[in-house]
């Protein structure tokens, strides 16, 4: 899978394109057609290696930007975990959500750094569900993730939330902000 840029052959949208059997598509357009053509691949799968595509050549932000599909993927079965509550998954659902924003604070047009948002968006989830509502939940749910390390796990939330934080300055509250999270607080 070979990255572009430029406009979808198929909606002709305009952003990072993929090479889709001599056909260049955005990333929602080869999701389709590899869905068509291999019905057996769950599509938490397929668009976490979408996104593992889209920041593995990131120089400037890939120390972190790299844990972003691995997040993805923990944010999904938090969300599919029967232990997990209302809040634990409106948290989660808000951060997915903002994944698949058309029009988001940083644009994935812009490169790589456009995934900076989202992958604040996710630790920021991540660290809420950690430090206030359930750690018991995120070790459940990293199993089933594949991430490697399951004991540093709070620590590296802690530290892509930081790192994240940092790039992103003031566009934090805006990000919180575009999700409804920015006022949103159960436990204060």
């Amino acid at each position: 899978m070979v990255k572009y840029h430029g406009y979808c052959e198929s909606c002709d949208k305009k952003g990072h394109l993929f090479d889709f059997q001599n056909k260049f598509l955005c990333k929602d357009c080869f999701y389709i057609e590899d869905l068509k053509r291999n019905k057996n691949i769950t599509r938490n799968k397929e668009y976490s290696e979408l996104l593992r595509e889209s920041v593995k050549d990131c120089n400037e932000y890939g120390e972190i930007l790299k844990y972003l599909p691995d997040f993805y993927v923990l944010l999904c079965n938090i969300a599919s975990n029967k232990k997990s509550d209302w809040y634990t998954k409106m948290l989660v659902n808000s951060a997915l959500a903002y994944l698949v924003l058309e029009k988001d604070i940083l644009p994935e047009k812009d490169g790589p750094k456009g995934y900076l948002d989202d992958l604040f968006i996710c630790a920021y989830v991540l660290k809420e569900i950690r430090d206030k509502i359930s750690t018991e939940i995120i070790s459940e749910s990293i199993e089933k993730s594949g991430m490697e390390s399951k004991e540093k796990i709070f620590d590296l939330i802690y530290y892509v939330f930081s790192k994240s934080s940092e790039h992103l300055e003031e566009k934090t509250g805006e990000i919180l902000s575009l999700v409804g999270l920015s006022k949103f607080n159960l436990f204060d």
